[in-house]
C-alpha cells in the first residue's frame, strides 16, 4: 500500500513507465517541470516566478523544495503528460519573463536534454531524498520558510514524511487549458518584453514617476486592501513592489 507521500507524488508528478511510475518515462514524457536556481540567488530569484505565475496567469502554486546540495527548486505539476518540446517552451517562457537576470551557470531546468546520453532526457532527483554527496537531505518546504534556506538549502536530517505529504496535499496540477493559455500568452509577449526590458533602476524610476504623478480620484477612494490588490496585480510595476504588496495583504486573508 502506498504511503500518503507516495500518493501525493503520484497525483502531482509521476508518469507511467515501462517499469512503473517515474518522473520521466522512456518516451520522454513528464508531469513534473522543475526550475532550480543555486544559492545565494535561489529564493530571491524564484520568489518572482512563484508569485508571478499565480498573479499574472492564475496558475496553481508550484511546490518549493531545497535540493539538499546547492539550490532552491520550484516543482510545477501538469495534470497531463507533456513532451519535452512543450516542457522546453514552458521553460523558455519562464526564463524570458522572470529569469532574464540569472546567469546560465546558476539556472537548471528539468527535464534536461542531453543528446550525448541514453536516454536523452533526464530528470532531477526525487524529493525528499538523502543526498549522499553532501550528507544532507532534500525536502519540500512552505513558502514562508523558503528565504531562510538561501544560505544552506538542505536539511541535516530526514524530514517528517507526513509533513511532506501535507505540503503536497495543498497543491493542484496545471490543467491542460491553463497550460495552453499560458503558453500562448507567453509566446506572444515574452519576446517583445525581453527586447523592451530596461534595467532595474529604470523600472524603479518609471514606477516612482507613476506613483508621484499625483493621486487620482480612483486611488483616493480605494480602501487599503483595494489599493494593495491593484499594486499586486499591475504587471507594469517592478516585482519588488508587487511582492511587498502581496505580503502586506496577508493580514486581510480570511
Amino acid at each position: 500500500m502506498k504511503s500518503r507521500l507516495q500518493q501525493e507524488y503520484s497525483r502531482l508528478f509521476l508518469v507511467a513507465g515501462r517499469d512503473g511510475d517515474c518522473l520521466i518515462n522512456e518516451l520522454g514524457s513528464v508531469r513534473a517541470l522543475v526550475v532550480e536556481v543555486t544559492v545565494p540567488m535561489g529564493w530571491k530569484a524564484l520568489s518572482e516566478v512563484w508569485y508571478g505565475v499565480q498573479t499574472d496567469f492564475g496558475l496553481p502554486a508550484p511546490a518549493i523544495a531545497v535540493s539538499g546540495t546547492d539550490a532552491i527548486q520550484l516543482w510545477f505539476s501538469s495534470a497531463n503528460d507533456i513532451d519535452s518540446t512543450t516542457a522546453e517552451r514552458f521553460f523558455t517562457a519562464l526564463k524570458l519573463r522572470y529569469l532574464l537576470g540569472i546567469p546560465p551557470s546558476q539556472l537548471r531546468l528539468f527535464p534536461i536534454r542531453d543528446v550525448s546520453s541514453v536516454p536523452r532526457e533526464k530528470h532531477t532527483a526525487l524529493v525528499p531524498s538523502d543526498r549522499h554527496s553532501t550528507g544532507h537531505w532534500s525536502a519540500f518546504i512552505s513558502a514562508d520558510l523558503a528565504a531562510i534556506f538561501d544560505v544552506e538549502p538542505w536539511l541535516d536530517m530526514p524530514p517528517n514524511m507526513d509533513q511532506q505529504a501535507d505540503i503536497l496535499s495543498k497543491l493542484q496540477p496545471i490543467k491542460p487549458d491553463q497550460l495552453s493559455t499560458v503558453l500562448a500568452a507567453l509566446d506572444s509577449k515574452t519576446e517583445r518584453e525581453a527586447e523592451e526590458t530596461a534595467g532595474p533602476s529604470a523600472d524603479m524610476g518609471s514606477a516612482s514617476d507613476e506613483m508621484n504623478d499625483g493621486e487620482s480620484p480612483e486611488i483616493a477612494s480605494m480602501s487599503p486592501q483595494e489599493f494593495l490588490l491593484q499594486v499586486m496585480r499591475d504587471i507594469r510595476l517592478p516585482w519588488q513592489l508587487r511582492i511587498e504588496a502581496a505580503k502586506a495583504l496577508l493580514p486581510y486573508k480570511t
